[in-house]
């Protein structure tokens, strides 16, 4: 072959491989990486139609929650990562619930809510930022891949915490509520004693691509890119893992929210794991569908039986309530 053939088919196959991971590499930006959206402002809340009628009650929410005293907490994670969280301090004897936001959010906006009920009631709330969110360490959101160890470190942080086998409470939303699901196929300690999940994916790959599919892009390309996206620049597979299967493989109690209006992460997500997890033939696994709530906002769609539920959880998995019994 010809030399200026050769050098002609080496430079176009370079170039070709350059592009291929310049392409890979604005899809793991996309879908994983954090730059530029590390620091979610708290108060920038969900556009739309489906929370407008919601946003001062929201923003209501929000200022009372960062207002509520707490102490600054850091654990190091599996990789080396060193992860912030907020430590909210209960009464005496109380039972401990490890909360964990959602995607690209910030922990006291999504549970400005939640918080709140959890301090009224007088448990111990830790409330990390999830890695690469926040002041916690990392570029990259796994979709709960290796969030679901970072759930048990901080499991066990607590146990450190209170060296008396505090019932531990596992309680997340959206992203955040799949992680702590993924995180049953991690070895927890024993004194985690329930997962509530509020609007969770089953599985990462189903999300994916149905925003994939929102947007009008072609799955079988999407798919391929984000899979070794995953493994080239997030250094993961996001396959290892699911929520649905996680909870099946259990023996825990679980606590799925979800609402039935919900767009981004549909409700059939919490229904899918429902079913892998033995549905009405189960009483471990507890479903609590929200006519009409938009994603994440089931508390606002219906405050007192959010509350009644989530309380209701709590108490017959950790066995605390307000009173001390």
């Amino acid at each position: 072959m010809p030399t200026h053939i050769f050098v002609m088919i080496a430079a176009i196959v370079l170039l070709a491989a350059a592009l291929y991971f310049l392409i890979l590499y604005g899809v793991y930006r996309a879908a994983f990486g954090t730059k530029g959206k590390k620091n979610p402002d708290p108060m920038n809340l969900p556009k739309g139609s489906q929370y407008d009628g919601y946003a001062d009650r929201m923003k209501s929410l929000v200022r009372t929650a960062l207002e509520i005293p707490y102490e600054e907490v850091r654990i190091k994670s599996f990789d080396g990562l060193t992860l912030f969280g907020r430590y909210y301090e209960g009464k005496p004897g109380a039972s401990c619930a490890l909360l964990f936001h959602g995607y690209r959010s910030a922990g006291v906006r999504d549970f400005a809510g939640g918080l709140q009920i959890l301090k009224n009631e007088g448990y111990h709330v830790i409330l990390p930022d999830e890695r690469a969110i926040g002041k916690s360490g990392g570029t990259t959101i796994s979709f709960g891949i290796n969030e679901r160890q970072d759930v048990k470190a901080w499991a066990e942080y607590a146990n450190r915490r209170f060296e008396d086998g505090t019932p531990l409470m596992l309680y997340g939303i959206s992203l955040g509520g799949a992680t702590v699901l993924m995180a049953l196929s991690e070895e927890l300690p024993v004194n985690v004693k329930g997962v509530a999940a509020d609007c969770p994916y089953a599985v990462p790959r189903d999300i994916i691509l149905k925003v994939a599919q929102d947007r009008h892009y072609p799955l079988k390309a999407v798919w391929f890119l984000v899979k070794h996206a995953s493994r080239v620049f997030g250094h993961f597979d996001i396959e290892a893992c699911n929520a649905r299967d996680a909870a099946a493989g259990s023996d825990l109690p679980i606590l799925l929210i979800h609402g039935t209006g919900d767009r981004f992460v549909p409700a059939d997500c919490s229904r899918e794991i429902y079913a892998a997890c033995g549905g009405d033939g189960n009483g471990r696994v507890q479903l609590e569908l929200f006519p009409g709530a938009a994603h994440g906002i089931s508390f606002l769609q219906d405050e007192d039986r959010y509350k009644q539920v989530i309380t209701e959880f709590l108490r017959k998995v950790t066995g605390w309530d307000s009173a001390g019994n």
